[in-house]
């Protein structure tokens, strides 16, 4: 749920503040709200005592089998492809609604709330149908980012906020379903010995999505003039 909230909840937030004491203060606020988690987190996590574990390998040899695991390394792609989806749609959407389609700041943001409000249920749902269903995983995957295609484009068609509130929401169900899944599927290929290692691999591989996708996003948007 934290990446649906991280979408949502500045989406709501952000315009409110923009409007009440400039883009200035609205960004000097989060970074206020941003230190004072921080020191909280510092101050009230406790450290957890585990039991001492056995000889481990090195982590240059758990690397080896992540590398070498062509499941682990696809499902990584995949999951690279939906951080790419959901970092560049949160990047590009709002600029879009606003300049495109005429909305204003604060419609783009309802809509941009929607999307990120709405798909909080679904990681739980997700790992339901995980158990219910435990060799459906795959097609799960799959069917989400036919569907992602298939939104992604339709949303660029559209020019009602109506309209966009509906697919936007359907595209924020979609991501918030397909993230978690992601993470059971490179756990169950990696199996017990080596889940933490390919989980940190396959974050890794996410995350590039979410540095290379905003720039890639700016110079096409720079190259083209426009946001097809």
């Amino acid at each position: 749920t934290s990446p649906t909230l991280g979408i949502a909840l500045p989406n709501l937030i952000m315009p409110i503040l923009n409007e009440s004491m400039g883009w200035q203060g609205a960004f000097r606020t989060l970074g206020i709200a941003i230190l004072i988690f921080s020191v909280v987190t510092l101050t009230m996590m406790k450290e957890v005592k585990t039991a001492a574990a056995g000889p481990r390998k090195s982590f240059i040899v758990g690397l080896k089998f992540v590398l070498s695991n062509r499941n682990i390394l696809l499902v990584s792609l995949a999951g690279f492809s939906l951080i790419w989806c959901q970092i560049g749609f949160g990047t590009v959407a709002n600029k879009y609604m606003t300049e495109a389609l005429s909305f204003s700041v604060s419609e783009a943001g309802r809509v941009m709330t929607a999307f990120g409000l709405i798909g909080i249920l679904m990681p739980s749902l997700a790992g339901y149908l995980c158990g219910k269903f435990p060799t459906g995983k795959k097609w799960m995957l799959i069917m989400c980012h036919v569907l992602l295609i298939i939104f992604l484009i339709t949303f660029g068609q559209l020019g009602t906020m109506t309209a966009c509130l509906v697919v936007a929401s359907i595209l924020g169900c979609l991501m918030g379903f397909a993230n978690p899944i992601y993470s059971v599927v490179i756990a169950e290929n990696a199996g017990p010995e080596w889940a933490a290692t390919a989980g940190g691999v396959g974050n890794c591989i996410f995350q590039i999505a979410a540095i290379i996708s905003p720039l890639a996003i700016g110079m096409a948007r720079d190259a083209t003039g426009g946001f097809g």
